[in-house]
């Protein structure tokens, strides 16, 4: 989740107190997490599923292709190529 977040920039629009910005809030894997958790949940509860789902779907469905495709050959426990 850190990373979609990063990738959307979410660290630079967070705001924080001074201690968090002192300590590197912005680049934070726990506070971005959480910030773009509650971001997707903040648009869900505004809107409805189905206007959150193509933005989730847009975020996520990349990454999710690249786990159940990867590029790399499947070797299973016997060393074969799938």
């Amino acid at each position: 989740m850190a990373k979609f977040a990063t990738q959307l920039e979410i660290g630079e629009l967070m705001r924080l107190g001074k201690g968090a910005e002192k300590d590197g809030g912005r680049q934070n894997p726990a506070l971005l997490s959480d910030t773009f958790e509650a971001i997707i949940g903040a648009f869900f509860l505004d809107s409805t599923l189905t206007k959150v789902r193509p933005f989730v779907n847009k975020i996520f469905q990349p990454v999710a292709d690249e786990i159940i495709f990867p590029d790399n050959d499947l070797v299973d426990t016997k060393g074969f190529v799938a």
